[in-house]
C-alpha cells in the first residue's frame, strides 16, 4: 500500500521535471505517467493475485492436511472401539465362565459334605446307644465317649465347610449365642489327649474364670 502511494507521486514529480529541464513536452510527459500508472496498476494486481493464489494454496493443503488427520484419527478411533469391545466381550466371556467354575465348586462342596455327613449318622447314633448300657465299663464308656465327641466334631467340621458354600452365595447367617468356655477348653483338651499322650505332653489349665 505505501509503495502504491508513493510510485505515482514520484511518477508526478518525475513528469514535472522532465517537462521543466526541456526533455519532453507536456503531451508526452502525461502519455508517459499515463502509461508508467498503468504498468504499476497491473504489476500490484498481478502481485495481489498472486499473493490470493499462494494464501488459497495454502489453504487447500492445510484442508487436505486436516481432513488427512481427521481419516486417520477416525480409524484409530474406530480401531480402538474395537479392541474395547473385543476386551468387554472376553472379559464378560471369562466372568461366565468363573460363574460356573464356582457354581461348579459349590456344588461340590454340598454333594460331598452331604456324603462325608451320611455316615457319621449311624456311627453317633450307635456310640450314643452303646453308652446308655449302665454294665459297660468305664473305660470303655470313656472310648465311646471320645468317639461322640469326635463323631460331633467332624459333622461340625462339615457344617463348617457348607458355610463356605452359603457365604460365597451370601446366603450365611451368624447367630450371636453364650458359649461356655470351660466346657469349649475342656472338649478341646479331650479331643487332643491322645496325640498329647503318645507325645509325652502336659497340659496344665486352670479354668477359674467366672462370668
Amino acid at each position: 500500500i505505501p509503495l502504491a502511494i508513493l510510485l505515482p507521486i514520484l511518477l508526478g514529480a518525475l513528469r514535472l521535471v522532465g517537462e521543466n529541464v526541456g526533455l519532453y513536452g507536456s503531451k508526452f510527459g502525461a502519455a508517459n505517467a499515463a502509461m508508467a500508472s498503468m504498468l504499476l496498476f497491473f504489476a500490484a494486481t498481478w502481485w495481489t493475485a498472486r499473493l490470493l493464489y499462494r494464501a488459497d494454496e495454502e489453504r487447500k493443503a492445510a484442508e487436505v492436511e486436516r481432513d488427512r488427520n481427521a481419516d486417520h484419527i477416525h480409524v484409530l478411533n474406530a480401531e480402538l472401539e474395537r479392541r474395547v469391545a473385543a476386551r468387554t466381550a472376553e472379559l464378560y466371556q471369562l466372568n461366565d465362565e468363573l460363574r460356573r467354575a464356582s457354581k461348579a465348586k459349590d456344588d461340590f462342596l454340598a454333594m460331598l459334605s452331604h456324603e462325608l455327613r451320611t455316615p457319621l449318622t449311624p456311627a453317633l447314633a450307635t456310640a450314643t446307644y452303646l453308652a446308655e448300657d449302665e454294665n459297660l465299663a468305664p473305660t470303655f464308656r470313656e472310648e465311646l465317649a471320645s468317639i461322640q465327641r469326635s463323631v460331633q466334631l467332624e459333622a461340625r467340621l462339615i457344617d463348617d465347610l457348607l458355610d463356605l458354600t452359603r457365604i460365597t452365595r451370601g446366603k450365611i447367617e451368624l447367630h450371636a449365642e453364650d458359649v461356655d468356655a470351660h466346657a469349649l477348653l475342656r472338649g478341646t483338651l479331650r479331643i487332643v489327649e491322645n496325640d498329647l499322650r503318645h507325645k509325652h505332653l502336659n497340659v496344665i489349665v486352670r479354668c477359674e474364670a467366672k462370668r
